[in-house]
């Protein structure tokens, strides 16, 4: 994963701990993108996702019908978002 920071300016533990999780893959869990305030904005919401590092979003569908918008979204965004159902 690429950073903007200058590891040179970095105390050495804190280097040691970005090696550490440099093979980490983050992925946020429990994201209600299904919800009407994302609407308008979520292709931005998803590229901040991604600027901060997350790679994988896990859209959840609490009922029928978020279950289905759930899964719409991730062909719009495939291999960034998944969903659930239930």
């Amino acid at each position: 994963m690429a950073s903007n920071v200058n590891e040179n300016a970095l105390p050495s533990d804190t280097k040691t701990m970005q090696d550490c999780y440099e093979n980490y893959i983050i992925v946020d869990i429990g994201a209600n993108l299904t919800h009407r305030k994302f609407g308008k904005d979520l292709d931005s919401v998803i590229q901040r996702a991604k600027d901060s590092g997350v790679q994988k979003i896990m859209v959840t569908g609490t009922s029928l019908r978020a279950s289905k918008e759930a899964l719409r979204l991730t062909r719009i965004y495939p291999g960034m978002l998944y969903s659930t159902a239930g």
